[in-house]
């Protein structure tokens, strides 16, 4: 809210655009003074701020931190800070948010406008880490006189020389993103964002505050996603597999080991210590790289490999136009205004060993709109129209759905084949599909949302033994596709006659975090 002009103790920090560059904030000793900041850092600064990294580009592993594209001279509208830890990025978050507050455009605000610069994390103690940063920044010799009032406990306002109070907020992440509208944004950070939607429990959504903030961040304001790895999947790390090496005015994607950040703390010693003690922590918090849960079933980089480009693949045919190869197709059905799922996979041949080799043709989903429940009548004519280009009439289904779908499938002539596994013969169809993608014999089609679904297995000890767990892919959805994807492996025809697959070698998680160490203690 507006107010009086600044008192001159205010003028001599911003008057003549002397507002302290985030790198300043982070290195000088009037602030924070990390002196010992290495070339990543200081770029990450630059990048942050849209200032030319100069001299820094020459060093390999600034490069290497960008994807060996130079990032643009201009302030991208949203920077996303993928980083090991111990190494300054809630100092760095905090340092943004405080030039946010002094240099966003208030052009066109009026008496009354609430302006602010939320700090978001899954929770209001994780968020705080950031804010403590911030006004401990705030409360530096230089910058004490822009503090208006005394601090609260979960905000302090920041006093501009044109009379408006900038907030800084503690703010725990919500589902719909109801707690950052209401109010213009000169800002807004999200902590440990990798986590955000990456935790398949979580009813919060980064998404959706995302998309609440999108338009009313200010000119000169900032998006910044900041966090160690997690699991590979949600927001975060589909903003990291498509846009990192690519920065533009829009987006720049940092990644950054902890040796890069923080070479004192990282040792070689320390992180080969972690390779063999914790390799999760080791891979996410020591080389910044996204990495399973130990209970996860089915290996994320495996299940990337097998990925194709296609959506669909059009059924196999010679030259006659017959079916060259023999497909199966499953059914997920919906529940709880959950989607329906299709998956058909053609068995394409056998690797010398003879296993089966497999493609998937389809991966198909119905999703409801809100408060619309799907037509099952629609869905089901058109999963038939659909599994007959692949000469099937019928498709398998959990049996437990049979007889609420059996009438509807009746009348259009399309077989359900209900089939109820028990828990054992559950975790040997996770195991067969699990074998089927580590081993490269299923290829997949490039469905992100199979992909998400695939990562989110596990394998859960109880009193009653071990048992599979579907959890919520964090988006409230069901992790429908891998019930279907596992019944066609289970129930997969023969490969045809004297059909010989090559079966591409894939490096193990384990191979490639021996080669990441190597290559980090090398400087490479």
């Amino acid at each position: 809210m507006p107010r009086a002009p600044a008192t001159p103790a205010v003028r001599t920090v911003i008057d003549r655009g002397q507002v302290p560059s985030t790198e300043e904030l982070l290195t000088s000793p009037e602030y924070y003074g990390l002196t010992t900041a290495t070339p990543v850092q200081r770029a990450i600064c630059r990048a942050a701020d849209g200032q030319p990294l100069g001299d820094l580009w020459k060093d390999k592993l600034v490069r290497k931190a960008f994807g060996g594209k130079r990032p643009p001279a201009k302030q991208p509208a949203t920077i996303v800070i993928i980083a090991g830890t111990r190494g300054a990025k809630s100092m760095f978050a905090a340092s943004r948010a405080v030039r946010s507050a002094l240099t966003c455009d208030l052009e066109g605000l009026v008496a009354g406008d609430r302006v602010r610069i939320p700090c978001l994390a899954t929770g209001k103690e994780t968020a705080g880490f950031i804010h403590s940063h911030a006004l401990a920044l705030m409360k530096t010799p230089r910058l004490a006189p822009l503090l208006v009032g005394k601090p609260l406990t979960a905000s302090f306002e920041i006093g501009r020389e044109d009379g408006f109070d900038i907030e800084v907020s503690t703010v725990a992440l919500s589902s719909q993103g109801n707690n950052v509208v209401g109010s213009w944004l000169g800002g807004i950070v999200f902590d440990e964002a990798p986590r955000m939607g990456s935790e398949t429990s979580t009813v919060r959504s980064l998404r959706a505050s995302r998309q609440a903030a999108a338009d009313r961040v200010l000119p000169g304001g900032q998006e910044m996603l900041v966090g160690s790895p997690y699991a590979p999947n949600g927001d975060v790390y589909e903003l990291w597999r498509t846009r990192f090496g690519h920065p533009d005015e829009d987006v720049v994607v940092i990644q950054a080991s902890g040796p890069m950040l923080n070479p004192k703390h990282w040792t070689p010693e320390l992180l080969e210590k972690l390779r063999v003690t914790d390799p999760f922590t080791y891979v996410t918090s020591g080389l910044g790289e996204f990495a399973d849960p130990a209970d996860s079933i089915i290996p994320s980089k495996s299940i990337e490999n097998m990925m194709g480009d296609a959506e669909e693949r059009k059924p196999q045919r010679d030259a006659a136009g017959e079916l060259k190869i023999e497909y199966v197709a499953a059914l997920g059905a919906a529940e709880r205004g959950n989607s329906w799922i299709l998956t058909i996979v053609g068995t394409t041949g056998k690797t010398p060993k003879g296993l089966a080799t497999y493609e998937q043709a389809v991966s198909f989903q119905w999703v409801p709109e809100v408060g619309k429940p799907l037509d099952t009548t629609v869905v089901l004519l058109e999963a038939k129209e659909i599994c007959a280009r692949y000469g099937l009439d019928q498709a398998f289904i959990n049996q437990r759905f049979v007889m609420s779908y059996l009438e509807t499938a009746n009348a259009i002539d399309f077989g359900l084949l209900g089939i109820d596994l028990e828990s054992d013969e559950r975790i040997e169809m996770c195991d067969k599909l699990r074998d089927a993608i580590v081993e490269g014999r299923l290829h997949l089609t490039a469905n992100r949302q199979q992909y998400a679904d695939l990562q989110h297995v596990r394998k859960v000890p109880t009193v009653n033994g071990i048992v599979i767990q579907y959890p919520s892919s964090g988006d409230s959805m069901a992790c429908d596709f891998v019930q279907p994807l596992g019944l066609c492996i289970v129930y997969a025809p023969d490969p045809p006659t004297g059909s010989l697959s090559a079966v591409p070698k894939v490096l193990t998680n384990d191979q490639r975090n021996v080669r990441a160490l190597d290559h980090l203690t090398r400087g490479g």
